[in-house]
């Protein structure tokens, strides 16, 4: 009786002593974010939305266990092209997604304001940057219309967007206008390289256990990048308006060995009924199952 006690104790002590030291590692993460995101500077000439900021994590990435990955931020993340925009044509107080520079006091949202004095990024600022970037789940303005179908993958593994257990990475922190697609390819490089060592820290330092690649283009970005390696790939078929198409299931590795698990169809894009949406989800979720994705949430 005593021993089981004072094991339950020793277990209960121990128990504390990890949460503190994984507490401890976090914060020494969310340091440095804020310190590089201080740093940052958007690449010239390609497309940078004026008035945006880096999002270097969708979600808090120091506490989750899974990231889902795409190319870099939608343009709608910062710009609002309805009659309510600032005359920056970012999105009005309350309805912003993300810390802008007309939030951290850079960019004024008044149209009569002339002050052209050239003001800086500082500390506080970017920890604006990185809370706004950290809280977006949770925050009533959240893109589901895109996330939405991701968080439906993650969800039968016994992850979220919404409880941090999973975030979302893009290989670049920079929303454009135009489109990623749609740029010279020389302005996609320059997207591609300029954070990708900062990408190769967050894999490594974080708790993430697993990549998610949502779409072809995605898998054919990351897997440009150094220390970003392509493993099995495999064909599963699906309905598209009736007409049986087939699209790529991939494994990889990455930065510490972290396991890549992908496809090429892009979930957003599927020109599908409900029913056949239905379908195709239900067949990546067992085949990310299969490929030991079920582990993760658990």
């Amino acid at each position: 009786m005593v021993l089981g006690s004072l094991s339950k104790i020793y277990l209960s002590k121990r128990l504390e002593v990890m949460e503190k030291n994984t507490f401890s590692r976090s914060e020494e993460l969310v340091d440095f974010v804020i310190n590089k995101i201080e740093f940052m500077s958007a690449p010239k000439d390609c497309g940078v939305i004026p008035g945006s900021t880096p999002v270097v994590s969708f979600g808090d990435f120091t506490r989750s266990k899974v990231a889902t990955m795409g190319i870099n931020p939608s343009s709608v993340e910062f710009l609002d092209k309805s009659k309510n925009a600032t005359c920056n044509g970012l999105y009005p107080v309350g309805k912003k997604r993300l810390a802008d520079l007309e939030t951290i006091g850079i960019l004024s949202a008044d149209p009569l304001d002339d002050d052209t004095a050239e003001s800086y990024l500082d500390e506080e600022g970017a920890k604006k940057i990185w809370e706004a970037s950290r809280d977006y789940f949770i925050s009533p303005n959240a893109y589901w219309q895109w996330f939405g179908d991701l968080e439906k993958i993650l969800a039968p593994l016994s992850l979220s967007y919404k409880d941090s257990s999973a975030c979302h990475l893009d290989l670049s922190p920079w929303a454009t206008e135009p489109v990623f697609r749609e740029l010279k390819p020389t302005q996609q490089k320059s997207l591609l390289l300029g954070e990708a060592d900062f990408l190769r820290w967050q894999v490594v330092k974080s708790p993430i256990e697993i990549l998610l690649l949502n779409g072809a283009q995605t898998k054919e970005s990351i897997f440009s990048l150094s220390d970003f390696n392509l493993g099995t790939v495999t064909d599963f078929s699906y309905t598209s308006g009736g007409v049986s198409r087939t699209s790529e299931f991939f494994e990889g590795w990455g930065p510490a060995g972290v396991r890549i698990i992908g496809w090429t169809a892009n979930l957003q894009a599927l020109q599908v009924t409900s029913e056949e949406k239905v379908m195709v989800f239900d067949t990546l979720i067992e085949l990310i199952k299969r490929a030991g994705g079920a582990r993760i949430g658990y």
